[in-house]
């Protein structure tokens, strides 16, 4: 997913988060002055019973939605951490790469957005699929990807393997675009944090992985054999 789309998302969540705490806080705010109003005018009394409900209401509010806070403010950091990794990733090809190399950013396919699509002089095309996630080393093991977090093992994306989308958006954007007669799309997967582990075992779908300080080697290389 592409920074922009994954940064609307998570302002979304967070947008709706606040506004949840709020208006929750403004209802609790309304309910204490009307009460010392009454009081103050009217020398109402507050029952012991409406005051334990009240404070049974607001320790409900914050223990339902203080997770959800945390999880929507997580998503907006780690969002922005995206947002840097494909802006440096993008000012390095910008940089790096000759000026005759053809360089599309964020394109919808209808199937997640592509972080950058390059066409070399040859006709040679590339998908580049940037991922910031943290961990010292990123490697393949029966052809799924893992990472490894403080000598922890996990794996890298319970919902999808992040090489089968490559391949459909690859197969997807093909379709979209026929006039750029594109055959053999190589399709990389590029870390920005950590290292790479090679085992071996190559990625699957004929994907590429590789770090951000390699890229360029990787394509001029790419290049050379095409």
């Amino acid at each position: 997913m592409s920074r922009k789309r994954y940064k609307q998302n998570a302002h979304s969540q967070w947008v709706q988060v606040q506004a949840v705490l709020l208006l929750a806080t403004l209802s609790l705010c309304i309910l204490a002055v009307g009460l010392s109003l009454l009081y103050y005018f009217f020398g109402v009394q507050i029952p012991v019973a409406l005051r334990a409900i009240i404070f049974l209401v607001v320790c409900w509010i914050l223990w339902t939605y203080r997770p959800l806070a945390v999880a929507a403010t997580r998503k907006k950091e780690n969002a922005a951490q995206g947002a840097r990794a494909e802006e440096d990733v993008a000012f390095l090809l910008d940089t790096s790469l000759p000026k005759d190399w053809a360089i599309l950013e964020n394109e919808d396919i209808g199937y997640g957005d592509i972080d950058f699509i390059i066409r070399s002089p040859k006709n040679n095309h590339y998908i580049i699929d940037v991922k910031s996630h943290k961990g010292e080393e990123k490697f393949i093991r029966n052809g799924t990807l893992y990472k490894k977090v403080q000598g922890q093992v996990y794996r890298f994306d319970f919902k999808k393997c992040p090489f089968q989308g490559l391949a459909v958006q690859a197969k997807l954007f093909k379709k979209k675009y026929p006039e750029y007669d594109a055959g053999w799309i190589t399709t990389i997967l590029c870390f920005t944090e950590g290292s790479i582990q090679f085992t071996g075992e190559r990625p699957p779908y004929r994907s590429l992985k590789t770090t951000k300080g390699d890229l360029i080697y990787l394509l001029e290389k790419l290049e050379k054999k095409k």
